[in-house]
């Protein structure tokens, strides 16, 4: 990272002229926000919408493991079904998309950041996204575990019935620190 003669540090894109000719106001860096939220949301919204297609096929993956006799998923109310169908399309389509929407927010930070800071923050966010997958891979791996698990819980002559919606919910959510420190605690006073 240069010096100019000020003592200001230069950024990334080139000397100090160059920098002052690129650089933005406030009002134009919402804009470029605003453009860019835009297109996020409408590259998920395009994603979620192919993910729909398949979303059947996809349920039927992330429902594989129960086996008859050993319980069943039904649908408890009217909407459920419609509603596990579009939180399957969503999530896929998060899934799907991020890369496009994570290049959206990267070329909205990486103008203001210095070479160094570059150089830092991309090994992290690949670091911090091969975490993530790995970590998904993991739940997805441990799945049908716990799913013999819970069903091993349930009393003689009960009939296990799961709700798909409920069942789903589990699947994309787990317990935060908050969660387990604070709600499902009692107090210590």
């Amino acid at each position: 990272m240069a010096e100019t003669p000020s003592g200001d540090h230069e950024r990334s894109t080139g000397d100090s002229d160059d920098l002052k000719s690129k650089m933005m106001g406030f009002l134009d860096h919402l804009e470029e926000l605003r453009v860019r939220l835009l297109r996020a949301f409408l590259i998920l919204v395009i994603g979620t919408a192919v993910c729909l297609v398949f979303s059947e096929r996809l349920i039927g993956f992330l429902t594989r493991w129960f086996e008859p006799g050993r319980g069943s998923l039904a649908l408890l109310y009217p909407t459920e079904g419609f509603v596990v169908r579009l939180k399957t399309a969503l999530v896929a389509g998060i899934f799907l998309t991020s890369p496009f929407w994570f290049a959206q927010v990267w070329g909205f930070i990486s103008p203001g950041l210095y070479r160094d800071e570059k150089r830092v923050v991309v090994p992290v966010v690949f670091t911090c996204s091969g975490a993530f997958l790995l970590g998904a891979a993991f739940g997805y791996r441990i799945l049908p575990i716990a799913i013999n698990y819970f069903q091993s819980l349930t009393t003689p002559g009960v009939e296990v019935t799961w709700s798909l919606g409920r069942y789903i919910c589990l699947l994309y959510t787990s317990p935060s620190p908050r969660d387990l420190s604070t709600s499902r605690m009692p107090s210590s006073a």
